[in-house]
């Protein structure tokens, strides 16, 4: 079954999540956050001819891009459904669309409410156009752009260099190598430590793991050394969000570890803390 395509609009979703069980004591969800975002904030800042940190500023912050995204556009602090707007034009725009693009998406209804809000846009993220404007220079140039791995894009042969939308190709690709990467590190992790735990599935841009509860605070706290990456983590940590399903993967929820204890030694009636020195 293809777990990436479940059902999300109607009440199938939760009882086919319902039907789905650890085996252990639960599951655990390690998802990038916002790792699109994050791989085209990187690709702005280390790019040497563009060196545009405003996107890394905004994630350092801990603000909300598509948040402000809508800010700029509608100048004034934005409802939830402006910010959604906002956020399906960012990707819309980073990946080669244009007004006809959301227009089809429903983020507005005339053709003259597309047009101006795509200009609307780009006057609040000239990042963008920026970013589509290098990856189209390199492929006229040399007709592929590499990975982070160095691996080769071409894009699709059968489309002209100019409509084969490349910033796509290297999100995407760059995106399925860290997770490569994050699965890697994760199995042999585990497999280094004799865990019970196990590596179970992955969704887009998620690690699910059925593991045993003794060890869920060991794998969380590597976790992000785990799915990090070095060559990003010079301009921007690759953040994770961490939720736990105890009885099914409907259950799902934010994952919050237990306030650390104080070791006591056996047998001491006083209840003094252990040292390291005794």
């Amino acid at each position: 079954m293809n777990f990436q395509n479940l059902p999300n609009h109607d009440d199938r979703a939760g009882r086919l999540k319902k039907a789905i069980v650890p085996k252990l004591d639960a599951f655990l969800f390690a998802d990038f956050k916002a790792m699109e975002f994050r791989i085209a904030a990187y690709l702005l800042a280390a790019q040497p001819t563009l060196k545009d940190f405003a996107f890394i500023r905004e994630i350092e912050r801990g603000e909300d891009p598509h948040e402000n995204t809508a800010r700029m556009i509608y100048g004034r602090e934005p409802t939830k459904t402006e910010r959604d707007r906002a956020k399906t034009t960012m990707f819309s725009m980073l990946y080669s669309g244009t007004w006809r693009t959301i227009l089809r998406q429903g983020v507005v209804q005339t053709p003259e409410e597309a047009q101006s809000f795509v200009t609307e846009f780009h006057r609040a993220r000239p990042q963008i156009g920026k970013l589509n404007a290098c990856v189209k220079r390199v492929m006229e140039e040399r007709g592929f752009v590499r990975t982070l791995w160095g691996r080769k894009l071409t894009g699709n042969p059968e489309m002209p260099l100019w409509k084969r939308p490349m910033v796509n190709y290297l999100i995407q690709g760059t995106g399925a190598e860290i997770m490569k990467d994050a699965l890697i590190n994760t199995g042999e992790f585990l497999n280094r430590g004799l865990y019970d735990s196990h590596l179970v599935l992955t969704i887009h841009d998620e690690l699910i793991l059925d593991c045993s509860e003794a060890e869920i605070p060991s794998i969380v706290d590597n976790l992000p050394q785990l799915m990090s990456n070095e060559k990003i983590a010079k301009f921007l940590p690759l953040g994770i969000d961490v939720a736990i399903g105890r009885t099914s993967w409907a259950d799902e929820e934010e994952y919050k570890p237990e306030p650390a204890r104080e070791l006591v030694a056996a047998g001491d009636m006083n209840g003094q803390p252990l040292s390291w020195e005794d």
